[in-house]
């Protein structure tokens, strides 16, 4: 489950969390890890972005019950991420 500790009095913070991965499940997976141990985070505020189509980044996401937004490249090199700002 991705459900972060609330803070003392109860409450949550409502700050959205984007979290740029890419085919790298690993690294992913630490930093939910990481990510759920944070105070007061809301988990409905956290948005998974996966730069191309990976199944294995997707599915993890999922088994935490996080959004996820996966983003088709059209360049034809290493500047996936970098497109989106234009």
């Amino acid at each position: 489950m991705f459900d972060p500790p609330p803070l003392p009095d109860g409450s949550r913070i409502n700050l959205p969390v984007l979290i740029m991965a890419s085919n790298r499940p690993h690294y992913l997976f630490c930093m939910l890890k990481s990510l759920r141990g944070v105070l007061g985070l809301n988990a409905a505020m956290v948005t998974v972005f996966i730069d191309g189509f990976f199944e294995e980044p997707a599915s993890l996401a999922g088994l935490y019950k996080l959004k996820v937004d996966q983003h088709v490249g059209v360049s034809k090199r290493n500047a996936r991420i970098a497109q989106v700002q234009c």
